[in-house]
């Protein structure tokens, strides 16, 4: 092989080697050389070939990878421009939200607003119309016992038996209704109230006294029967048990035309000095369907509707017992025949009163309970009959002339001194004057100055002057919860709704009169 024009040319062995041999070099030499280089040059060859494949490769990478690199550039734009899109959309819609959020509750407010002026009004309203409703009725009820003491004619008696039937009727009617529309403020104690501690046995002794009439009148055989193993005193709200109680026996003794009408009341004790109150109220009257007693706890349902109805009433009475129950977290059913009578029940979860904190609250709690509830300590303490050296010195501050002649005739025959105070300026100035009462009567609602303004102010004298606690009785018209709760906050140590029985007034003075005597101080001016 030789090169020309370099390209290699392969010779045979004819070929002409002079220049070879001219050269120094042998044949096999010179053939080793040329296939050295022949197989360089291939090599070199397919080396660039290698490369340049490789090069186009890489570059339509490359190229690919860039196109696909603007794709993804691309689609991140896109994704960009949507997300701030939605991100956008969100704002708005959240600044939207908020908006409404705002109007909403801007609206709320409102409405919670108008509820709240719309409930004191209806508060207000009710206060009124228990006074304006309760007031005449104090008179008249107790204009009508003070002639039954009197009369001697049996024709006048049975007048005054029917005007007294009328206003017992009225007066329970008047009842359910402020009872009724009253309740949503019961719902709203304060739960952190110190407990109440009061007497079931003493509640119903006086609840029995009070339909003792009514049942001798149909001829009923009125009985009660306490448990022995029950309390003396428990803890809770004793206007709910009064009301649950007055409301099962007005029902049961309206029911029943003869036969007999009996209360039940036992004790079961629980763990941790807890125990249920269990009252059971069972007559022989006419009796209740399996149809009317599906429905018998619903508000304003009754019996008979019509025009040609046997039995008065609204309708509210065990709707209103059901809800006090429920509230009390308590249990109420019933069971009933017709023509066989009815029996309800009543399970009433207690504490079991505190016998430290009961002897500090005998005096207060125990009796805040209409008409007057009252301990047995403080009923001992009244019925005792004690030497009083002097007369007690007693104020009356009342603005209806109706009621001061009412109360004069109550206590026409009651041992003490009766001044009188026409509104709470002039009792202020009777109290100064005095150097203190052993018993206030105290009105409410008066002109100058209302009632809970003066007991306040009077409270305020004592303790500037370390004056003895005087005793403060409240009898009024206002019988709200929220009226009584206003009384006691006010320094009042008894709160009597109208109308008051000349019996219920008497046992009440009589008991804080004694209260006042063993706790007055012998330095107090005035006592």
């Amino acid at each position: 092989m030789t090169w020309r024009d370099d390209k290699p040319q392969f010779i045979n062995e004819s070929t002409d080697y002079s220049w070879a041999h001219a050269a120094g070099f042998s044949v096999r030499q010179v053939n080793r050389k040329l296939m050295e280089k022949t197989l360089y040059m291939r090599a070199q060859s397919y080396l660039s070939q290698v490369r340049s494949k490789m090069l186009s490769e890489t570059l339509f990478e490359i190229d690919m990878r860039r196109r696909k690199s603007d794709d993804y550039a691309q689609e991140l734009a896109k994704q960009k421009a949507y997300a701030d899109k939605q991100r956008h959309r969100l704002e708005s819609a959240n600044a939207e939200l908020e908006q409404r959020v705002l109007e909403r509750t801007r609206e709320l407010l409102v409405h919670k607003e108008r509820a709240e002026r719309a409930s004191m009004a209806k508060s207000r309203f009710m206060s009124m119309v228990s006074h304006e409703l309760l007031t005449p009725m104090n008179t008249i009820q107790g204009m009508a016992d003070l002639l039954a003491e009197q009369t001697q004619s049996d024709q006048q008696m049975a007048w005054i038996d029917a005007q007294r039937k009328s206003c017992r009727t009225l007066l329970e009617v008047i009842e359910s209704i402020l009872i009724f529309t009253d309740e949503d403020v019961a719902r709203r104690e304060d739960p952190n109230a110190p407990p109440k501690i009061f007497s079931p046995a003493e509640i119903t002794r006086q609840i029995h006294q009070d339909f003792q009439a009514w049942a001798g009148e149909k001829s009923l055989d009125f009985s009660v029967l306490w448990s022995s193993e029950a309390p003396a005193l428990v803890s809770g709200d004793s206007r709910v048990f009064y009301i649950i109680l007055k409301g099962l026996l007005s029902n049961a003794i309206k029911f029943t035309d003869s036969g007999a009408v009996g209360v039940t009341l036992n004790w079961r004790p629980q763990e941790g000095g807890r125990g249920v109150l269990n009252l059971s109220v069972r007559d022989t009257g006419i009796g209740i369907n399996r149809e009317a007693l599906a429905t018998l706890f619903q508000p304003l349902q009754q019996l008979e509707s019509g025009l040609t109805r046997n039995f008065q009433g609204l309708g509210m009475g065990l709707s209103l017992c059901r809800s006090l129950v429920e509230r009390q977290k308590g249990v109420i059913s019933a069971n009933s025949e017709p023509g066989q009578g009815s029996a309800f029940r009543v399970a009433l979860p207690y504490m079991l009163a505190d016998k430290r904190i009961a002897a500090e609250r005998t005096g207060a709690d125990a009796a805040n309970t209409p008409p007057q509830p009252s301990t047995p300590e403080c009923r001992a303490q009244a019925s005792e009959p004690e030497a009083q050296p002097t007369l007690p010195n007693v104020l009356l501050v009342e603005d209806c002339k109706e009621n001061i002649f009412l109360m004069k005739a109550y206590l026409s025959k009651f041992p003490c001194k009766l001044t009188l105070a026409y509104n709470g300026e002039e009792a202020l100035q009777q109290v100064e004057q005095a150097q203190g009462f052993d018993l206030i009567l105290m009105d409410i609602q008066m002109p100058v100055i209302d009632g809970l303004t003066a007991m306040r102010h009077i409270r305020r004298i004592e303790s500037e002057r370390s004056w003895a606690r005087q005793a403060m009785l409240v009898l009024s018209a206002h019988g709200l919860e929220q009226d009584r709760a206003a009384g006691f906050a006010a320094g009042c140590d008894d709160y009597l709704t109208k109308p008051i029985g000349k019996k219920t007034l008497i046992e009440a003075m009589e008991r804080w009169l004694n209260i006042a005597r063993d706790h007055a101080a012998p330095e107090s001016p005035g006592r």
